[in-house]
């Protein structure tokens, strides 16, 4: 899946994180990050669930190769 990236992002909420804390962003929620120091590192990731159809071809490959 394609990164998405927005033209233009307008801030609703401000959310300051203290050192070794995690915020979490539901799925979709549009969000930006940023480090408010050298002392810590802002990571952003996402998981994708696989389609059915994604499940039974992997299956699927796995049962032939044997």
């Amino acid at each position: 899946m394609p990164l998405r990236i927005m033209k233009i992002f307008e801030l609703e909420q401000v959310f300051d994180v203290e050192s070794g804390g995690v915020l979490y962003m539901s799925p979709k929620i549009a969000h930006h990050g940023v480090a408010l120091n050298d002392n810590c590192t802002t990571l952003s990731f996402g998981y994708r669930t696989y389609s059915a159809k994604e499940i039974y071809e992997s299956i699927n490959k796995s049962c032939l190769i044997k």
